[in-house]
């Protein structure tokens, strides 16, 4: 009986592995395209990454930057300049961008062109009215109420953020169990929400930081981005898609891209800031 177990355990086993068959997968390869990267805001000059795409089953893990490209920024559709390309590679304007304005970039890489437009939003004025701390199961936590101050008649994005002001000026990390209708994800150490239920109205949230309460005596900024609808699209789906590899179950999530004929992301952001000293 024991021989007759064996030989059936052995038959099987040389069945199953038999039955194995390679698959040939045929991904389609449509090419590389441009992909061009820049993210602006107010009083700074433009910088650009070009690079191109790579296939899935290319030899290379990294982006190569395009030399050589011919790159040209306009400003409500008026010409302002070619930029120019720096040691590192990359392509920077001698103009400062300036906020409430609509940009346009193009770029021409061996008889590929690919383009974009966006805009630096006006800043949205944040306060910090009130702060305590507070200490939870996690460790110590500054809870604090801010107000926005939401412009009417027009959507607005938003990123909020905090740090504080030692030598290394640390992002501080948001309590991601804080209960807010408002708030649609969180990304790295911000929380990206829009005005949607809040439109032209003075808003307030209370929201949970962590912070060692050792450190006495800094001050702590709240800073609020106010975010191009590019951006915020962006944002929010690079959070979507992190959260979909971690779930063998999930369905894939792209990336949001406002490249024309290429990929990428162009978009804009400006800052307001508030502040408390903790003693």
């Amino acid at each position: 009986m024991i021989k007759k177990t064996i030989y059936l355990f052995i038959i099987s086993f040389i069945i199953a592995f038999s039955c194995e068959k390679e698959i040939s997968m045929n991904i389609p390869d449509k090419g590389r395209k441009i992909v061009l990267n820049s993210i602006i805001t107010d009083n700074k000059p433009i910088s650009v990454e070009l690079t191109k795409s790579i296939h899935i089953l290319d030899n290379q893990n990294y982006f190569n930057p395009l030399k050589g490209a011919e790159v040209i920024l306009y400003e409500n559709d008026i010409f302002i300049e070619t930029l120019t390309q720096s040691a590192d590679d990359k392509y920077i304007s001698s103009y400062l961008l300036q906020k409430g304005r609509i940009y346009t970039i193009k770029a021409t890489y061996e008889n590929e062109s690919v383009n974009s437009k966006t805009i630096i939003p006006n800043s949205v004025p944040v306060v910090i009215t009130d702060f305590k701390m507070i200490t939870k199961e996690y460790g110590d936590y500054l809870r604090a109420t801010i107000q926005i101050n939401d412009p009417s008649n027009e959507p607005n994005y938003y990123m909020l953020g905090f740090f504080t002001n030692d030598t290394n000026y640390n992002e501080l990390y948001i309590d991601d169990e804080t209960e807010n209708p408002s708030f649609e994800s969180y990304y790295q150490n911000y929380v990206v929400f829009s005005d949607e239920s809040f439109n032209g109205k003075q808003h307030k949230i209370t929201i949970n930081v962590q912070y060692n309460m050792s450190e006495i005596n800094n001050v702590v900024y709240a800073y609020l981005k106010s975010l191009s609808y590019d951006k915020y699209m962006y944002v929010k789906t690079l959070y979507a898609h992190y959260q979909s590899g971690s779930s063998p179950f999930s369905e894939p999530v792209m990336v949001y891209n406002n490249i024309n004929n290429g990929y990428g992301i162009f978009a804009g952001y400006l800052t307001y800031m508030d502040s408390v000293i903790i003693f």
